[in-house]
C-alpha cells in the first residue's frame, strides 16, 4: 500500500474506535506479496520419470501439422464464419435459393434450363 494509504486507512481505523493495529500488520496488508508454498514433509521434488521425457516426442513431431492446421485452416475458417454471420452471407445465400416458405426457387430449376433453350430454339 502507498503511504497515503496506509495513513488514511490507519485514521480510519482509529476514527472508528478500533485498536492501533499491531507492527506486523504491514505485512499482512501487502496482498500481493505471494508466499512460498511449504515443504511439509521435508523431501525433495520427484525427478522426472521416463514417461515425462518421452512425451516431448510427440508434441515436437506433431507440432509442424498442429501449427498448420491451426494457422493455415482452423483460424482463417474461423473468421470467415464470424464475417459471414457479421454480415449475413448465409442467410442471403439461403435466401437465393429458397422463396420466403423456404420452397425451392427458379434456380433449383437451373439443370433444366438448357432442355428448355433447345426446345425454344428448335421452335
Amino acid at each position: 500500500m502507498t503511504p497515503l494509504i496506509h495513513a488514511a486507512y490507519l485514521g480510519a481505523l482509529l476514527a472508528a474506535g478500533a485498536p492501533a493495529p499491531s507492527p506486523g500488520a504491514d505485512a499482512l496488508l501487502q496482498a500481493d506479496a505471494k508466499r512460498a508454498v511449504p515443504n511439509y514433509d521435508g523431501r525433495a521434488p520427484a525427478p522426472p520419470t521416463a514417461r515425462e521425457g518421452f512425451i516431448w516426442i510427440p508434441r515436437v513431431l506433431l507440432f509442424p501439422a498442429q501449427a498448420t492446421v491451426e494457422y493455415l485452416v482452423r483460424r482463417p475458417v474461423r473468421t470467415f464464419l464470424r464475417w459471414g454471420e457479421e454480415h449475413y452471407l448465409f442467410q442471403h445465400v439461403y435466401d437465393a435459393f429458397t422463396w420466403d416458405n423456404a420452397e425451392a426457387s427458379e434456380l433449383r430449376n437451373f439443370a433444366s434450363a438448357p432442355k428448355r433453350l433447345h426446345d425454344d430454339l428448335t421452335k
